[in-house]
């Protein structure tokens, strides 16, 4: 019988781009948080009504104004998730074993989620939930996005292997910030189409996400550039 094969060569070993080096990693990781601090920091200190005049100036529809301006609150807070590769980055730099890293996330992981369980049933802790100014209405009664994002940065990376269990929490962050922001300022003004479940996406939010995300892995990106030149790749 013939020898048959179900497997196809789609890159040879010389076409395929090197992995990025650990100086580089850390240097990306570092930028990128530090962007995101100096953002976050600028934009809190903005007065609400100067954030509102900024959306509004930028053509944000006024009835969405307001909607998008306590979204920008809670995506800030959200750069923090930014902070899970860096910090990974930098224990495995370290010398720190992958798999204590596993085991320090499922413990940040489990006492988190335990604590937000607490706030769902218990009126003590949720009355004195110091991020409950942050919360959506439907996160009163369930677990909040920070639980499940948590959970799914500790299975990445516990099932990945470290550059690609970051750059998901990378797309994660960032796609999720961006999609959200865009989605509630321009929503369905350019494309009436909604996507999604329950068709609560935007294809506006959706196509930002993606291209956030190119813009993030791209090697001329502004981050990258600095990158390289901090790890002198």
């Amino acid at each position: 019988m013939p020898n048959t094969t179900y497997c196809k060569e789609w890159v040879t070993t010389d076409e395929a781009l090197p992995l990025p080096s650990q100086p580089f990693l850390t240097a990306y990781m570092t930028v990128l948080a530090l962007v995101a601090l100096v953002l976050g920091v600028t934009i809190r200190s903005l007065r609400p009504q100067a954030v509102r005049r900024l959306l509004a100036d930028a053509g944000v529809a006024m009835h969405k104004v307001k909607k998008t301006a306590t979204e920008i609150e809670r995506k800030i807070f959200h750069l923090c998730g930014l902070l899970v590769p860096l910090t990974y980055q930098l224990l495995l730099t370290h010398g720190v074993s992958r798999g204590f890293c596993v085991k320090l996330c499922w413990t940040i992981t489990v006492i988190g989620v335990s604590c937000d369980w607490l706030r769902v049933h218990v009126p003590f802790v949720r009355d004195h939930w110091p991020l409950k100014s942050i919360l959506r209405e439907k996160e009163a009664t369930t677990l909040c996005g920070g639980s499940w994002f948590s959970l799914g940065c500790t299975l990445a990376i516990q099932v990945f292997a470290p550059v690609i269990a970051m750059t998901s929490i990378l797309f994660l962050v960032m796609g999720d910030m961006t999609a959200a922001l865009i989605g509630r300022s321009f929503g369905q003004s350019v494309c009436s189409m909604k996507i999604g479940p329950g068709g609560k996406k935007s294809v506006e939010g959706s196509m930002a996400m993606l291209l956030i995300q190119f813009v993030c892995i791209h090697p001329d990106c502004f981050v990258s550039k600095l990158a390289c030149g901090f790890s002198g790749s």
